[in-house]
């Protein structure tokens, strides 16, 4: 069952995050270094304004603030979401409820383009939730 992540956790998370790295592409331009990950980890877990779930083999961030172009509406952004285990679902109906409880108006999830995307993008779909824009990114 995902529960929130503490201090403790943090070496935990760090294989996970280093196998998520690997599985996303990431690593075919970036090496994944485990001290700026667990400082990440560590940051969003003092912030009031972050989320970090974990389950035996999962784990899930996400920030919450207002749009940059509307300061009206609060939203939360999932900034990862890893699951070996099939705690995927509950760790984001977990973050949504998060979001809900803190003035969130909606929620924003990413999805990495690889083999997944279309089963990804079934997923969200069924979720409700809608594509709203692409993201793209050149390696320098």
């Amino acid at each position: 069952m995902p529960r929130l992540a503490t201090y403790e956790d943090i070496p935990l998370m760090v294989p996970m995050g280093r196998r998520f790295h690997t599985a996303s592409g990431f690593a075919s331009y970036s090496d994944f270094n485990a001290t700026d990950f667990a400082d990440a980890i560590e940051t969003l877990i003092d912030d009031e304004c972050g989320l970090v779930l974990l389950s035996d083999r999962g784990m899930m961030g996400a920030a919450i603030g207002q749009l940059w172009y509307d300061k009206s509406i609060t939203c939360a952004e999932e900034l990862f979401w890893w699951s070996e285990d099939g705690s995927g679902l509950k760790m984001l109906k977990m973050a949504e409820e998060w979001a809900r409880e803190r003035g969130a108006k909606a929620m924003r999830m990413g999805c990495i383009v690889n083999d997944n995307l279309p089963r990804m993008d079934r997923l969200y779909d069924r979720l409700q939730y809608g594509a709203r824009e692409a993201m793209y990114m050149k390696v320098f």
